[in-house]
């Protein structure tokens, strides 16, 4: 019973199918497409009564699941987590990846000397920098770009 009220595995494709009009080959009430299905309906396909019924049914009797206890922390990801809690000592934060706070970077980006810049933020990783401050926000530059580009 609850398989046939599960909900849908590509609803993305799903989706687009009702959207474009096309027919699914399944049963009669799977060829929802054209005019005769709403497109701003899709979402109601997976909370339909039956299905709600269906899942309150198979977990009926089942203990709510147990959250685990995790301790508040700041948590940072990148190519590797950073947890910093209260037993960290001391987080080194690499600066020198800033346009309105280092004239060298600042020149390296103007000038579109991406790599060089990137050796800047190298070199502060290997003086022991966990964490690269990168900023491009400088009123002759377009950062969202600048961003983009020297990082790819």
């Amino acid at each position: 019973m609850l398989r046939h009220c599960a909900p849908e595995r590509r609803p993305a494709q799903r989706l687009r199918r009702i959207r474009s009009g096309r027919r699914h080959h399944g049963d009669a009430n799977s060829r929802m497409g054209g005019s005769r299905f709403p497109q701003y309906r899709w979402r109601l396909l997976r909370y339909h009564p039956e299905h709600i019924a269906a899942m309150s049914r198979a977990v009926a009797g089942l203990p709510p699941r147990q959250l685990p206890e995790i301790a508040v922390a700041c948590r940072l990801a990148g190519l590797e987590p950073l947890n910093i809690g209260d037993d960290s000592l001391f987080v080194n934060v690499g600066e020198r990846t800033n346009v309105t706070g280092s004239a060298k970077f600042k020149r390296l980006i103007k000038e579109e000397k991406y790599s060089e810049a990137l050796d800047v933020a190298r070199q502060q990783v290997e003086s022991g920098a966990q964490i690269i401050d990168i900023n491009m926000d400088e009123g002759m530059l377009d950062a969202e770009a600048a961003m983009v580009r020297s990082l790819t």
